[in-house]
């Protein structure tokens, strides 16, 4: 952490930050440079609770609006968060009611900080718009299964109708029935018994 004092030259206060001093340019003879920021050992997700922090701190992340504690037991209700405790690793989520789950202790750190990565990669989905929520996905997938079921009557519908369709074109192109009589290509034919005879003496066939 930065410390503070005054020029030597001009009596402003200058932070051991500073390389010079804001108010004369002196040169700050205490200049220490701040650290550089902490990343993860593995390039990607955070392995220690101090590459958490990092990796917040890096996105902006509005850690109490979120209620996440990184590096900090909270007791407060509907927290999350990451602490040290001797030579454990806690991952804890306190309920509405002020109980606390203990997602993880142990000497892992590693494995805790994952923990608390993945809750901490859904929560900030959900805030930003990234990922839809668990409700949200329900909704559609039962409006979905509704308009699909509303749509079966009309699909049984349009096969009854595509059937007899078929068999009126089928049988059209095969012959007319009337009055016991059967026309094929042009040509009347009457039963008799078992077998069919052309009848060439009906005139009264109408199409």
């Amino acid at each position: 952490m930065a410390s503070s004092y005054f020029c030597e030259y001009c009596g402003a206060v200058i932070r051991s930050t500073d390389r010079e001093c804001p108010a004369c340019g002196a040169p700050n003879p205490s200049f220490v440079p701040e650290p550089a920021p902490v990343r993860s050992r593995s390039g990607g997700v955070p392995q220690t609770i101090e590459e958490l922090q990092a990796f917040c701190a890096d996105r902006g992340m509005p850690l109490q609006r979120m209620r996440f504690f990184i590096g900090r037991d909270e007791r407060s209700p509907r927290a999350f968060g990451i602490y040290r405790d001797g030579n454990d690793f806690v991952v804890y989520k306190n309920k509405s009611d002020g109980s606390r789950a203990v997602r993880y202790r142990g000497p892992d750190e590693a494995y805790a900080a994952k923990e608390l990565y993945d809750k901490l990669k859904e929560e900030h989905a959900k805030r930003t718009g990234t990922a839809p929520s668990r409700s949200s996905a329900g909704t559609r997938s039962a409006s979905y299964e509704r308009k699909k079921a509303a749509k079966r009557p009309q699909l049984v519908i349009f096969l009854i109708i595509a059937a007899m369709l078929a068999a009126y074109f089928l049988i059209g192109s095969v012959g007319h029935w009337k009055d016991g009589y059967y026309r094929y290509n042009d040509d009347l034919y009457y039963r008799y018994g078992s077998s069919w005879y052309v009848d060439d003496g009906y005139g009264d066939w109408t199409e």
